[in-house]
C-alpha cells in the first residue's frame, strides 16, 4: 500500500493562519469559500510554523508550540500549549495530519530534551483521548524542514532525524502504547527535504 506523505511548509509571516473550509463545485471546477477564520496564532514566536489538518467534524490547528482544536464553523474548542499536552517540555516545529485511513489525527513536535513528541488521537474526535510518546532522537535534529509524518493503513512513519535520515515506524493498529522501531532510510530517500535539482537554471523551477 502506498505511503501518503502530508508535509507542508507554511512560509507565513503573519501572526495567524487563516483557515478556509471549502467545497468544490465539480460542474464548474470552482471553489466556494463557505467560512474563513483564524487558526492558532504564532504564540510569541516567529515564524509561526503554521500547520493544520481537517477531519470529518474538527480542525486541528498548530502554531509554534500551541495546539488549537476548532469546529468546522470556526468555533474554538480548545487551545493548549504542547508542553502541557504532552507533560514534558516541547519546543515547537510541529506537524499535524488527519489520517483518513484510520480516522485519526496525529502530530509530532520537537522536544527540548533531544527527543520528538508524537501523538495519535483515539478517534476522529481530537477532543477525546490521545495516545502519546516521547521518541529519543539519536543525534542532531534539523527542525521544521527536516521532520514530518507519513502514513498508510499499516503504520505511521515519523521523521526524527534529518541529518542521519532516521525514522520511527509506529504500527497504526493494536498499538495503544505507540511502540516503534527506529530505521535509517536508504540513500536518496528523504522526507521533508527536497532533492536538489542540479540541472535547474538559476532562478528557475
Amino acid at each position: 500500500m502506498p505511503l501518503h506523505f502530508r508535509l507542508h511548509r507554511a512560509v507565513l509571516f503573519s501572526a495567524v493562519l487563516a483557515i478556509s473550509c471549502c467545497w468544490v463545485i465539480q460542474a464548474h471546477s470552482q471553489i466556494t469559500v463557505q467560512a474563513s477564520f483564524d487558526g492558532q496564532g504564532a504564540a510569541g514566536f516567529a515564524p509561526p510554523d503554521a500547520h493544520a489538518a481537517i477531519g470529518p467534524n474538527y480542525i486541528v490547528s498548530w502554531g509554534n508550540n500551541r495546539l488549537m482544536i476548532l469546529s468546522k464553523d470556526g468555533t474554538v474548542i480548545s487551545s493548549q500549549d504542547a508542553s502541557d499536552f504532552f507533560g514534558f517540555s516541547t519546543g515547537g516545529d510541529g506537524h499535524v495530519i488527519y489520517d483518513e485511513v484510520s480516522g485519526r489525527f496525529a502530530f509530532e513536535v520537537l522536544s527540548t530534551n533531544a527527543s520528538v513528541g508524537f501523538a495519535v488521537s483515539d478517534t476522529s474526535d481530537p477532543t477525546g483521548p490521545w495516545h502519546k510518546i516521547n521518541i529519543p532522537v539519536p543525534g542532531l535534529w534539523d527542525g521544521y524542514g527536516g521532520n514530518g509524518v507519513g502514513y498508510n493503513a499499516d503504520a505511521y512513519v515519523v521523521h526524527v532525524n534529518g541529518f542521519n535520515n532516521q525514522y520511527a515506524v509506529i504500527a497504526a493498529s493494536n498499538n495503544v502504547n505507540l511502540a516503534y522501531s527506529l530505521i535509517t532510510a536508504p540513500a536518496g530517500v528523504r522526507i521533508g527535504r527536497p532533492t536538489p535539482m542540479t540541472t535547474a537554471t538559476t532562478g528557475g523551477p
